[in-house]
């Protein structure tokens, strides 16, 4: 039950506060991996068996705000302000390399 709690106060908190979705990823992941480490460290069962809870909130929390930071952050590449319906084609500029290339070829 807590660990559930902490995964919804997170990314309630995430979600609330775009601007800092990355710091609660990277807090979410390094949770998780210092848990992983106490976890390799500890010998108790009990403790371990803590510790590996506590890791899977830090995982699972995690891995939720990364989908949201990453819809966040390609929602503006999807969007486009352009007056006709179809979307433009985008071409880097000629350097006439490739006629030249091509004049040599021939």
């Amino acid at each position: 039950m807590g660990g559930f709690a902490g995964a919804l106060l997170t990314d309630w908190y995430s979600d609330r506060f775009p601007s800092y979705r990355s710091l609660a990823v990277g807090s979410a992941m390094g949770l998780a991996m210092l848990m992983a480490i106490l976890c390799c460290a500890i010998w108790s069962y009990a403790a371990r068996y803590a510790l590996l809870i506590i890791m899977a909130v830090g995982a699972w929390s995690g891995m939720a705000m990364v989908i949201s930071l990453a819809a966040g952050v390609f929602q503006d590449l999807t969007t486009y302000h352009s007056t006709s319906s179809r979307p433009r084609e985008f071409s880097l500029p000629s350097s006439g390399t490739e006629s030249k290339i091509a004049s040599k070829i021939h």
